[in-house]
C-alpha cells in the first residue's frame, strides 16, 4: 500500500492565500515541521489564537498527512516536492513542443540523469564510500551534538538508556531536555530517528559511551549501494521509425461522448 501526504510549502501557500497571514503561514510551517507531539501541540494552540477559521481548516485534515510528528516515519522528513519540482523546471522547455518531440526530449533528459547518477554512485563505490553525504552529513552533525550529552544506562539486557542534554548558554531553548533511547527497539523519545531513518545525537551519544557502532543504525535507504542500484536499469534504444508497427494495427481512438 502507498502512503500519500501532503507538500508542506503548498498547504502554507494555500492558508496564506486563503487567510493573507504571514503570521499564521509561519505557525502552520513550524506545528508541521515539528518531530515531537509536544511541540506540535503547542503550536497548535498557537495558530488557533491567531486564527480559529484556519485552526478548525487544519483540525479537519488528517494529521499525518501534513504534520511530521504523526508520519511514522512514512515521508523520510521530506516535507516538500522540491525534488520533482526541480525535474518539472528541467522539463519546462520540452512542453510547447510537438508530442513525438516531447516524449524525445523527456525520454533523452532522464537517460542523462539516470546515466550521470548511476557512473557517480559508482565512483563513489569503488572509493569505498558506504553512506550517502546526505545521510552522513547529518550524521556528523548529531555526532558533533552527542559529545555534549550525559549518558545513563537503565538496562543491559533491554538495551534502554536515559540521555540528558546540558543547556547550552549560547543559544535559546536548546538542551537540558532528557530522553529515552532503546536499542532493541530502535526508539528515542525525540522521535527524529524513526522520522529521518537516521541516528539522532541520543542514539549516536549511547554507541560512543558503550562502543557500538553508530553507523549501523542508518537506515539502508541512505546507503551508496542502494543509490546505485536505484540508477542501475539501463535504457533500451530507442527505435527506428521504420520499426514501429503499422498504424493500422492499432486501436482505434475515439472521442468520449459525455465530453463533446
Amino acid at each position: 500500500m502507498t502512503e500519500h501526504r501532503y507538500c508542506l510549502r503548498h498547504l502554507c501557500s494555500n492558508m496564506n492565500t486563503r487567510w493573507n497571514n504571514e503570521t499564521l503561514k509561519n505557525l502552520v510551517w513550524r506545528a508541521a515541521s515539528a518531530t515531537q507531539e509536544r511541540k506540535f501541540n503547542a503550536t497548535f494552540d498557537l495558530i488557533e489564537n491567531v486564527n480559529q477559521d484556519a485552526h478548525q481548516y487544519l483540525k479537519d485534515v488528517p494529521k499525518e498527512k501534513w504534520a511530521l510528528t504523526f508520519d511514522e516515519g512514512y515521508r523520510y522528513g521530506a516535507m516538500t516536492t522540491n525534488v520533482s519540482e526541480c525535474f518539472n523546471g528541467v522539463l519546462k522547455g520540452a512542453r510547447s513542443l510537438p508530442i513525438i518531440a516531447m516524449v524525445k526530449y523527456t525520454w533523452f533528459k532522464l537517460n542523462a540523469y539516470f546515466d550521470d547518477r548511476r557512473n557517480n554512485s559508482i565512483e563513489q563505490l569503488n572509493s569505498g564510500k558506504k553512506w550517502c553525504k546526505y545521510a552522513l552529513d547529518i550524521f556528523m552533525r548529531n555526532k558533533e551534538k552527542a559529545e555534549h550529552h550525559r549518558v545513563m544506562r537503565l538496562s543491559a539486557q533491554q538495551q534502554s538508556y536515559q540521555v540528558d542534554t546540558p543547556h547550552n548558554p549560547g543559544t535559546t531553548g536548546h538542551g537540558d531536555h532528557t530522553h529515552g533511547v532503546n536499542l532493541l527497539q530502535r526508539t528515542c523519545t525525540c522521535q527524529k530517528w524513526k522520522l529521518y531513518k537516521i541516528p539522532c545525537s541520543h542514539v549516536i551519544a549511547v554507541c560512543i559511551r558503550y562502543r557500538h557502532d553508530a553507523e549501523q543504525y542508518i537506515d539502508l535507504c541512505y546507503s551508496v549501494d542502494a543509490l546505485f542500484r536505484s540508477y542501475a536499469p539501463v535504457f533500451p534504444v530507442l527505435k527506428d521509425r521504420l520499426s514501429w508497427s503499422d498504424p493500422k494495427e492499432t486501436r482505434r481512438v475515439l472521442p468520449n461522448p459525455q465530453l463533446i
